[in-house]
């Protein structure tokens, strides 16, 4: 169990690093469309041409549209890649603590219900779609019903053959 609980910690390490540099991104480009909306707003039409005439409006108009567009676009991208790097490492995190403290719980068990209902609560613990805030999607899958029937189907298979 121990092997298998590295897995997720090496994997909950990644991801956060990851998420690390995504966040790093993300102010950057925050503090860079702050800078440009300051910039923009006190830089006056007159500057860009001599008369401040309708197609010279219209024309600064849709530069700073598409300006800041694009850097609300950037955001909006980064933002989501930083939210999901952090999901997964929550998630990977989760699962190697409910694979660590398997093995003490099992050992404190007296009965053959207990380590089942122990073994039901990892096994929902690591495969069952978990909500860390970072992710946008409020519908959680119920995997563990899936997992439990196809550990139910193998063990009655082991026993009629």
């Amino acid at each position: 169990m121990a092997k298998h609980s590295e897995v997720f910690l090496s994997e909950a390490m990644e991801y956060e690093v990851k998420a690390q540099t995504w966040q790093k991104w993300l102010f950057g480009i925050l503090i860079t469309t702050s800078l440009i909306a300051v910039c923009i707003l006190f830089v006056p039409v007159t500057i860009i041409g001599n008369e401040a005439n309708t197609s010279t409006i219209v024309q600064f108009t849709i530069s700073k549209v598409v300006l800041f567009s694009i850097c609300f676009y950037a955001l909006s991208i980064i933002n989501k890649n930083f939210k999901a790097y952090k999901h997964n490492a929550i998630i990977n995190k989760h699962r190697h603590n409910a694979l660590r403290t398997f093995e003490t719980f099992i050992a404190g068990a007296t009965d053959e219900q207990t380590k089942n209902a122990v073994l039901l609560q990892t096994t929902q613990a690591i495969f069952n779609s978990q909500n860390t805030g970072y992710n946008n999607s409020d519908a959680d899958i119920d995997m563990s019903t899936k997992v439990i029937e196809i550990f139910k189907s193998t063990a009655q298979n082991g026993k009629s053959q």
